[in-house]
C-alpha cells in the first residue's frame, strides 16, 4: 500500500491533476450548484429550508418568520398557507398583496378609537431572512453545513469548510460529497 501511495505521489503533476479532477468530479453540491446557477440566471428562487420574513407596517402582530416546509408552503397571519416554492421574493410579495387587498383589520388610534383599515402595497414587506444551508462532506477540514449566500460557488463552499485536506483521507481516491 505504501509503495502504491508513494508511486502515486511521484507520478508528478499529471497524477495530481487527475486526482483533483476526480476530487471535483465526485463533488456533489447539488444544492449549491443549483443555487449558483439560479443566481447567475436571474433572481433567487425560493426553496425548502429558506426562511421568509413577513411584516405589514403598522401591524406588529402580523410580523412573522416562516420556514418553507418540504412541500414548499409557508403559513402567514391572516393569509394562511401559501405555496412559495420556486418563486422569487417579488412574486411572493405580489401574491401577498393580491390576497391582502380585499381584507381589512381593526387598528386602534391614539385616542383609543378603533377603525377598520385596509392594506396598502407599500406597507407589505417580504424578504429572505435566511437562506437554506449547503451540506459538505468528504476530505475537507470541517465537513457539515455551511451558510449559503446567493452566488456562492462550490469553491467558496469548500473554502468555508476549511479547504481540502487530502492527507486526511485516502490518497488514492479522495472524495468530497455534499
Amino acid at each position: 500500500m505504501l509503495n502504491r501511495s508513494v508511486r502515486w505521489m511521484q507520478g508528478g503533476s499529471c497524477a495530481a491533476l487527475a486526482c483533483m479532477f476526480l476530487f471535483f468530479a465526485n463533488a456533489n453540491l447539488s444544492n449549491g450548484l443549483a443555487l449558483a446557477e439560479e443566481h447567475n440566471a436571474g433572481e433567487y428562487r425560493l426553496q425548502t429550508g429558506d426562511v421568509i420574513g413577513f411584516a405589514v407596517i403598522g401591524y406588529p402582530e402580523m410580523q412573522k418568520r416562516a420556514v418553507i416546509d418540504q412541500s414548499g408552503v409557508i403559513v402567514l397571519p391572516v393569509l394562511g398557507p401559501l405555496n412559495v416554492l420556486g418563486k422569487t421574493i417579488e412574486d411572493v410579495r405580489k401574491e401577498v398583496i393580491e390576497v391582502l387587498k380585499p381584507k381589512s383589520l381593526p387598528q386602534r388610534s391614539a385616542d383609543g378609537t378603533e377603525t377598520w383599515t385596509g392594506f396598502y402595497p407599500d406597507q407589505i414587506v417580504v424578504d429572505v431572512e435566511e437562506y437554506r444551508p449547503v451540506y459538505i462532506d468528504g476530505d475537507i477540514a470541517s465537513p457539515g453545513t455551511q451558510a449559503f449566500r446567493p452566488g456562492m460557488t462550490v469553491r467558496q463552499a469548500v473554502a468555508a469548510g476549511g479547504g481540502y485536506q487530502l492527507g486526511r483521507g485516502e490518497l488514492e481516491n479522495p472524495e468530497m460529497t455534499a
